[in-house]
């Protein structure tokens, strides 16, 4: 690229406002990634697609309401499930009510919780102990690691809705996507003197023998309970997980907006910056047109100037120089020395070797700059035929000098 000397000084004409200008882009982008990483997070399957033949049936009304633990034989006798777990979600308050100590708490079937989620892998003497001892639960491996969790320790966990206090042995950890959690049996809430106990459950959490038959059981459990007193709602594993994302509006969208209205202002910012770089080198744009640049050459520089701010802030800069000469500047310095000497034409005096260069940015960006910059430039226009004539008027007072312009450069305009 033979003018990128050029460009590079105009860019840091003023290191301030370059620098401020480059934070403000940085800062935007980082934002966005950010609300973009957080949106992903949040839509994102914690089993990495391996729960996508697990269904989950919940009451018709949603998860406010219970089930009944009579709806577990029919659901097995339909064709096609290979495992059935109730589940129930109990909330509890272990030690405190601080966010920091808060984990999901569900109870299972331990008979069957693998076999649902296949998945997870667990050591099977741990598998063994969860089984046998009522009172033992499991919990992921992070969480355990969390709380310096020992087997054979005890925890205590105070009921919320449901109204009971649980005393629980760690028997060990298991491995999965989500590892936020702990499981233990259904028989220590059946055992105890909650209402529910042996009556309801929260939801079924079930696995299909082959996922073509997704479509079939769903339809099949819903019809089945349709006219009961507790109708069921069955999803799959993915959209159970997003109902809890629907619950807090559409976030996607919000989002989306969030983060095209922050790109938008700061691409009028970097493009008012661009402009007011422009605005102050009227005087010298004068000069290149009298030389015999033309209004594009003048554009392009400008231009250009604000693709290096914008990958300037892209953090590793996309740039790459392909050039036969090491030092790139070497070729500038050389013509310089030669304009100096009056040894160059008047069309080039900026030309700097074969450089080369290749520029990937944003296109909205590009071109929301680019139309800002033209509007700007087309106002500089009007200032430059003046500053014309004042430099012709002066050369005009040395004897000889008029016929050089008027039968030069100026023969363009």
């Amino acid at each position: 690229m033979k003018f990128f000397h050029l460009i590079w000084r105009n860019v840091f004409r003023k290191k301030l406002r370059t620098i401020l200008t480059t934070g403000s882009i940085v800062l935007v982008l980082v934002l966005i990634v950010v609300l973009v990483s957080l949106l992903q997070a949040m839509e994102a399957d914690p089993s990495g697609g391996k729960g996508s033949n697990r269904l989950v049936v919940q009451h018709a009304t949603g998860l406010g309401n219970f089930l009944t633990l009579s709806q577990r034989q029919r659901i097995e006798q339909i064709p096609g499930i290979a495992a059935l777990t109730p589940e129930v979600w109990f909330g509890g308050v272990y030690k405190d009510d601080r966010p920091e100590n808060f984990f999901g708490q569900l109870s299972c079937d331990p008979e069957i919780f693998f076999k649902v989620f296949d998945d997870a892998t667990i050591d099977p003497q741990i598998e063994k102990t969860f089984r046998e001892n009522r009172n033992s639960f499991v919990a992921g491996q992070k969480l355990a690691e969390k709380f310096h969790w020992k087997p054979g320790q005890h925890i205590i966990l105070r009921g919320t809705y449901i109204p009971i206090t649980l005393d629980l042995v760690y028997a060990g950890s298991y491995r999965a996507g989500d590892e936020a959690n702990i499981f233990f049996s259904n028989e220590v809430l059946n055992q105890s003197k909650w209402a529910g106990a042996n009556k309801f459950t929260g939801i079924y959490y079930l696995k299909v023998a082959n996922r073509e038959d997704i479509p079939r059981v769903v339809t099949a459990i819903d019809k089945t309970f349709e006219n009961s007193d507790a109708p069921t709602k069955t999803m799959t594993e993915k959209q159970f997980q997003l109902q809890f994302m629907e619950m807090m509006g559409n976030v996607k969208g919000l989002i989306r907006i969030i983060s095209l209205v922050i790109l938008f202002a700061v691409t009028l910012i970097v493009a008012n910056t661009v402009a007011m770089s422009a605005r102050e080198r009227v005087t010298e744009i004068a000069v290149m047109r009298t030389l015999g640049y033309r209004r594009s050459h003048i554009l392009s520089f400008i231009l250009s100037e604000s693709v290096v701010m914008a990958l300037l802030a892209h953090g590793p800069v996309s740039l790459e120089l392909q050039s036969d000469d090491p030092d790139p500047g070497r070729g500038f310095r050389r013509v310089r020395r030669r304009r100096r000497a009056g040894r160059i034409r008047a069309r080039d005096p900026f030309v700097a070797g074969k450089d080369r260069g290749r520029f990937k940015t944003s296109r909205l960006m590009s071109a929301l700059e680019a139309a800002t910059v033209w509007i700007e430039a087309s106002r500089t226009n009007r200032f430059i035929g003046s500053l014309i004539h004042r430099l012709i008027a002066s050369e005009c007072a040395i004897p000889g000098q008029m016929d050089r312009w008027t039968d030069g450069p100026m023969n363009r305009f």
